[in-house]
């Protein structure tokens, strides 16, 4: 739910237009320049496109998407696919909570700019400590779900 709601989100500021190219390029360092690979070009030829770089297509991308005249959606669908066999198997439909969304962006950014402390997940879900890079060192799964209180990250301060 929130993944799809993050995308409605920026897709919606994009429309908008306070999602520019040169802040988008800012933030994730791409490299306009970079020609595109032979299946992109062959896809876009197909469509009646003529890009030879990131930067046609992502100006093209961003002058259909300002001029368009793209109705406010606020209800979404979550579909689950099982991945080996393509099923569906099931739909959700779910409304679109903008405060929710913002709140939850804002929690995740505050520990990716060292403002928070890291946070375990929520017992039911620690199978995802399976696949966790840091499952040898974790401080929270030593201390059954919480945090040690010996363990004291030094945070970033910005200014």
């Amino acid at each position: 739910y929130f993944q799809v709601s993050l995308y409605k989100y920026i897709f919606d500021a994009m429309v908008q237009g306070k999602v520019t190219p040169a802040s988008l390029i800012h933030h994730t360092k791409l490299c306009l320049d970079k020609p595109l690979g032979p299946s992109v070009l062959r896809h876009a030829r197909q469509g009646g496109v003529s890009v030879k770089s990131l930067g046609d297509l992502m100006e093209l991308v961003f002058l259909s998407l300002t001029l368009s005249d793209l109705p406010a959606i606020d209800t979404l669908k979550l579909e689950y696919i099982h991945q080996e066999t393509a099923t569906i198997l099931g739909t959700e439909i779910v409304a679109f909570e903008e405060k929710e969304v913002k709140s939850k962006v804002q929690h995740y950014v505050a520990y990716w700019m060292g403002h928070r402390d890291p946070q375990g997940v929520d017992v039911e879900e620690a199978w995802k400590c399976r696949t966790c890079d840091y499952v040898d060192i974790c401080e929270w799964r030593r201390g059954s779900g919480v945090l040690s209180s010996s363990w004291e990250p030094k945070a970033k301060k910005f200014k």
